[in-house]
């Protein structure tokens, strides 16, 4: 007769071991199996996943890949129109809060926008929509369907004397098209970091903003106007004379980033 243990202890050299049958043994769920013997005795271990863990490590990986920059990055900078300047009676004289999460948006100087863009949302039939809540700009190094797109080729790269920090290069742009247009782009290329160099093209395309940006900016006030109303001084005197290539009140683009990212990132 057989003994009612069917877990029965038998020594060995290894000393005393209890055997299990395979359909008793029911590895607990979301706990990993402990290495056996054998595995130690050949030195290699390959650990076992659960289908959760699994599936998080290959959603990581996927979200590494897809945040890996290389000339087809499609990068972005979003500009919201500043509600407390209420004076503006053209694209040209509107300020506008930029950057390309919510904290740079909340944190940056309004500033007016550079010729190039001007341009291109005045044949876009944007300037409406710009002055009353803002757009997107998308930029990129080699676009898919360049017939979208407008193109910029650099011109000149000079250092900025004025701000001593670790991205202070700046790269000037002109439309290839025949047009005057202008912007500048900032080297944010980080070799310890990745990305890529300053492009010798770059191609731009403008877009409305999404519904998701639009309620973030009405929440956060940026486009909430004062209760009192002033007269700018410029009204009176004109706009001032200024020869330098990009006046200082002109906001900047950012260069290709070391990453890929959303407005919805955290920066």
């Amino acid at each position: 007769m057989g003994s009612p243990c069917r877990n029965r202890p038998r020594p060995d050299s290894a000393g005393p071991r209890c055997y299990v049958k395979q359909a008793d043994y029911q590895p607990s769920l979301g706990h990993r199996p402990r290495p056996s013997p054998l595995d130690w005795t050949f030195g290699v271990f390959v650990p076992s996943y659960t289908l959760r863990e699994l599936a998080i490590n290959v959603r990581k990986g996927v979200d590494k890949m897809r945040r890996k920059v290389d000339s087809r990055t499609v990068w972005s900078l979003t500009v919201i129109r500043n509600g407390k300047q209420e004076n503006a009676e053209c694209i040209e004289d509107s300020e506008f809060h930029y950057g390309r999460w919510p904290s740079e948006v909340s944190g940056a100087t309004p500033r007016r926008l550079p010729s190039g863009l001007i341009d291109m949302i005045g044949q876009a039939g944007l300037e409406e929509q710009a002055m009353e809540s803002g757009l997107v700009i998308y930029l990129t190094a080699a676009p898919s369907e360049r017939e979208l797109w407008t193109q910029f080729a650099s011109t000149v790269t000079f250092r900025s004397t004025k701000w001593r920090s670790s991205f202070d290069t700046r790269t000037l742009f002109s439309r290839e098209d025949g047009g005057d247009g202008t912007f500048e782009l900032v080297d944010l290329y980080n070799p310890c970091m990745g990305g890529m160099n300053m492009p010798r093209n770059v191609w731009v395309r403008l877009g409305e903003l999404p519904m998701s940006t639009l309620a973030w900016a009405m929440g956060s006030g940026i486009l909430d106007s004062d209760k009192s109303r002033q007269i700018d001084l410029s009204q009176w005197i004109g706009k001032p004379m200024d020869n330098t290539i990009i006046p200082n009140d002109i906001m900047v683009l950012p260069g290709p980033p070391s990453r890929a990212y959303t407005f919805d990132d955290t920066g």
